[in-house]
């Protein structure tokens, strides 16, 4: 995690809410399952995304969800 710019929690919103700790770490977003991990569970590639807001919250999700856009990915992560 040396370089990390941002540590924090996510929760993956796919088909259901995974929480995560994310580290933001140049252009890539890394997950991992608990703060002790030292293998990452999976990672993004985030430059170069377009971010908004997701306007259509159901009661599963989490209250505030972003969603990043780019050629690579389209991810929305929960807070």
């Amino acid at each position: 995690m040396k370089g990390a710019k941002k540590i924090g929690e996510v929760y993956e919103q796919s088909k259901e809410a995974k929480k995560y700790f994310a580290v933001l770490n140049g252009y890539f977003i890394y997950l991992y399952k608990d703060k002790k991990d030292v293998e990452y569970e999976s990672y993004y590639y985030l430059k170069n995304c377009e971010i908004q807001r997701n306007s259509e919250i159901s009661s599963e999700k989490k209250p505030f969800e972003v969603i990043f856009t780019n050629q690579v990915n389209k991810l929305t992560f929960g807070f």
